[in-house]
C-alpha cells in the first residue's frame, strides 16, 4: 500500500517523513504543537521533545545538539543516524553475549567495530584502541538498557 500524502508530511527540521497525527519529530524532537508544555514545568512551553525518552522538555531541561533535541540525561550519547550507542567494549565475546541477549529480548541492535590508529601514550609500545559498539534504535534506548544491565553488563 502506497503512503497517502494527507498521512504524512515532511519535518521543516530534519526534513524526514512523519504522520500528520503526530505532535512531534521522532527523528529530531522538533515539536509540531505549540501548546505541548514541559513534563518538569508545566507552565513552560516545551522546546523540543528527546529522541530517546520522548519527554517534552523546556530549554532548561534539554538543548539542540547537533539538529536532535536531547534531555540533561541524554546529552552525552553517541547517535549516529537514528542509533544510540548503548555499550562500548573491546572483548568481542561480550559484545556478541551482548547482541544476542539484546537480539532475543526483541530489540534490533547493530554491532559496530571501529580499529582506530596505533596511539602512541610516550613510551615505547603503540596501542591500537578498538571499540566495538553495540547501538539500538533511539527508542529503545531505556528498555535495552535495561536488559543489559540485568545481565550484569552494564553499570550505569
Amino acid at each position: 500500500m502506497l503512503k497517502s500524502e494527507k498521512e504524512h508530511l515532511i519535518c521543516s527540521v530534519c526534513k524526514h517523513e512523519v504522520l500528520k497525527t503526530d505532535d512531534f519529530c521522532p527523528h529530531c524532537g522538533d515539536i509540531f504543537d505549540a501548546n505541548i508544555a514541559c513534563v518538569h514545568h508545566h507552565n513552560v512551553p516545551a522546546e523540543g521533545v528527546c529522541i530517546i525518552c520522548a519527554e517534552p522538555l523546556c530549554a532548561e531541561c534539554g538543548g539542540w545538539v547537533r539538529g536532535l533535541y536531547l534531555c540533561r540525561k541524554h546529552l552525552g550519547y553517541e547517535i549516529v543516524e537514528g542509533m544510540v550507542r548503548i555499550f562500548g567494549v573491546g572483548d568481542e565475546t561480550q559484545a556478541q553475549v551482548a547482541n544476542s541477549r539484546l537480539e532475543q529480548a526483541g530489540f534490533h541492535p547493530l554491532v559496530f567495530s571501529h580499529k582506530a590508529s596505533p596511539i602512541s601514550l610516550g613510551g615505547t609500545d603503540d596501542m591500537i584502541f578498538n571499540e566495538i559498539k553495540i547501538m539500538v534504535p533511539c527508542q529503545e534506548v531505556a528498555q535495552a538498557e535495561k536488559v543489559l544491565r540485568e545481565l550484569g553488563i552494564l553499570h550505569t
